[in-house]
């Protein structure tokens, strides 16, 4: 006869099977996965009381208490089937009941019914075993469990949903977690776009809203096709937050020692990580703008997603033309309150940026539409000076200003920023080329060729992106014969509006000798430069200085080895970048067969397929390009 016990705790009944033992000290031991499977904890008190006579059942119902469960009784179904009988000896209905799979692995059931209908009764050889699908908000308790684990993670509530795809029991749960995955698919995803820079646009219209758009701080202008397709204004107004993309430290150059300054507490503000802006499409804006603003200046054809930032913009996120930002739409829910500074404090660059400059400039700007101020940002005045900006109290990050509320805000004038500080876009600048008094008469058609390669190669001023392999030209002419200065052209050509390309010039002279694990260094972070930055030019000036092919094949020196080594590294490393990166190569030389042979292969594919010949001058043309400097 099997010993059955009923035990009540907290006004629940329980039926157990149990083996009696020899003790007085009145404690009763459950399995520890048992005992939490029915809420009773170690210490509880309970009344336990023999039953006797215990009903055999022919059939019992049961289901798996969680999806968990469900899962593990379908990986381990023979081996629940064969040992649940031998584990489990009484049972009752609603209660749990749990089956060992393994030393650590166990599945809970509940009893949902049984043959004859008894509350409880005593599982026999030949009972028969039913099992259904996970009980009702089986999943409830488990969410519970984890929610810790999920955090602030939302995305992570869909993951269940994926889980229980065979469940159809509970079409609430399904139908929640459906509407969760629903409502992820309606937000925008954050979007990479290039940095471009704004005109200067000196001889605007203040009458003119739309001239005004231009020279406000805090607005952004992107290209329609570059918007996401379900964005939508909320009052006429796009929101959005700017973040940088931090680049490779590998790419900073080592005549930048900003790493050295004391990070220790300044009186000035910090920079904000991330700033809020206005997106304004910006063919809307070239639409109904004066018509001195230069059209050309913009690319509006380009497949390189971009964004047109003011200066004020660029030097507070400390971008460089060509950096890349993650833009992140503000949705209309996602928006705080109006929050109104009691106070704005002014960092001046110079002594000249008062008070009343500061007030001046918010109400000429703000004639047509408030103006947007970040807290801690910089500001580009007109005439050149600067500021920065902080709003108080603290939690006001970014507010709207214009004439009318500038009368409340009182505006205080702080320290004036140090040198270093004020100069803040000294890394926002490239080095300006005077090449203005050069003649192009006889080096015009390898200009020409150079670019049409380079647009295919980089999509410059294409609207649509088709297959075409990264392009790589090689410039060729003796010495002095205007190698340098075309790619000087061709820099000055390209990083300015509107491609806005990004270029990086290695003089291969002065690395002449270096093994090829130094040269490696080089070309490998002047890839990674080029990749943020893309679509990038590289320029390798006298190629052949650190490629040059042996006279004699047979010749095996060190040095011929090394130039071996340094041609196939080259060779490999740009190859595989230009695989999935907008990169090319402009190269110069003195002549092809200087160059290493895997960079010129007799057949197969080429390394070089453009490779132009600079024509040398005769002694007339030489005088004649002389007299018109």
């Amino acid at each position: 006869q099997e010993n059955a016990i009923e035990i009540s705790h907290k006004g629940k009944l329980y039926y157990l099977s149990c083996i009696p033992r020899a003790n007085n000290d009145e404690t009763l031991c459950i399995g520890a996965t048992f005992a939490r499977s029915l809420n009773i904890q170690e210490g509880d008190e309970v009344l336990v009381s023999s039953v006797k006579n215990v009903p055999s059942l022919s059939s019992i119902k049961i289901a798996p208490r969680t999806t968990n469960d469900r899962e593990l009784l379908e990986l381990q179904m023979e081996r629940v089937q064969s040992n649940l009988l031998s584990q489990v000896r009484i049972v009752a209905k609603g209660q749990p009941i749990v089956a060992w799979i393994s030393k650590f692995s166990s599945v809970t059931f509940i009893v949902e019914d049984s043959e004859p209908k008894f509350a409880y009764g005593s599982l026999q050889q030949f009972t028969e075993v039913h099992v259904l699908d996970a009980i009702p908000n089986a999943t409830i308790k488990n969410t519970e469990e984890v929610a810790h684990k999920i955090g602030s993670n939302p995305l992570a509530k869909i993951i269940p949903y994926f889980y229980k795809g065979k469940d159809h029991h509970d079409t609430r749960d399904n139908a929640a977690n459906y509407a969760l995955l629903q409502s992820f698919r309606k937000k925008i995803a954050p979007r990479a776009f290039r940095v471009y820079s704004l005109p200067e646009f000196r001889s605007f219209d203040h009458s003119n809203a739309y001239d005004m758009i231009l020279r406000c701080p805090s607005n952004v202008l992107i290209p329609r096709s570059h918007l996401p397709k379900n964005v939508k204004p909320t009052n006429g107004i796009i929101m959005c937050k700017i973040r940088k993309v931090l680049e490779d430290r590998q790419q900073v150059t080592n005549n930048v020692t900003n790493f050295l300054k004391d990070g220790g507490p300044s009186l000035f503000p910090k920079s904000p990580q991330e700033l809020v802006a206005r997106i304004y499409v910006l063919e809307d804006v070239l639409e109904k703008c004066s018509a001195s603003l230069d059209r050309k200046y913009f690319d509006l054809n380009s497949i390189h997603f971009c964004a047109y930032l003011s200066e004020s913009s660029r030097i507070t996120l400390k971008l460089k033309v060509g950096s890349r930002v993650m833009v992140q739409m503000i949705e209309e829910a996602d928006r705080p309150g109006d929050l109104q500074p009691s106070s704005v404090d002014i960092f001046p660059s110079n002594q000249s940026v008062t008070a009343e400059v500061f007030e001046n400039y918010v109400k000429f700007h703000s004639r047509h539409e408030a103006l947007l101020f970040n807290s801690c940002s910089t500001i580009l005045l007109d005439d050149g000076r600067r500021c920065i900006v902080r709003m108080s109290p603290e939690n006001c990050n970014y507010v709207t200003l214009d004439e009318k509320n500038m009368k409340k805000l009182v505006v205080h004038v702080r320290s004036m920023l140090s040198s270093n500080d004020a100069e803040i876009s000294e890394n926002c600048t490239e080095e300006r080329l005077n090449l203005k008094k050069i003649s192009t008469r006889f080096i015009k058609g390898i200009l020409e060729d150079c670019e049409i390669a380079l647009d295919l190669s980089l999509r410059l001023r294409r609207s649509m992106d088709f297959r075409y392999d990264q392009e790589n030209i090689l410039i060729c002419g003796d010495l002095g014969s205007g190698k340098t200065t075309i790619c000087k052209m061709l820099i000055e050509r390209y990083r300015d509006a509107p491609c806005f390309a990004h270029t990086h010039m290695i003089d291969c002279r002065s690395l002449k000798g270096k093994k090829v694990e130094t040269l490696q260094k080089i070309i490998v972070s002047a890839m990674n430069e080029c990749v943020y930055y893309q679509p990038s030019i590289l320029f390798l000036d006298d190629l052949e200085s650190i490629t040059n092919a042996s006279l004699n094949d047979e010749e095996n020196t060190i040095d011929a080895t090394n130039a071996s080594r340094i041609t196939d590294m080259l060779f490999n490393i740009v190859t595989q970048y230009q695989e999935s990166h907008y990169i090319s190569i402009v190269a110069t030389c003195i002549s092809v067969s200087r160059i290493g042979s895997k960079l010129r292969p007799a057949r197969g594919v080429q390394f070089f397929r453009t490779v132009l010949q600079i024509p040398n001058l005769e002694k007339v043309q030489s005088i004649e390009l002389i007299s018109k400097r």
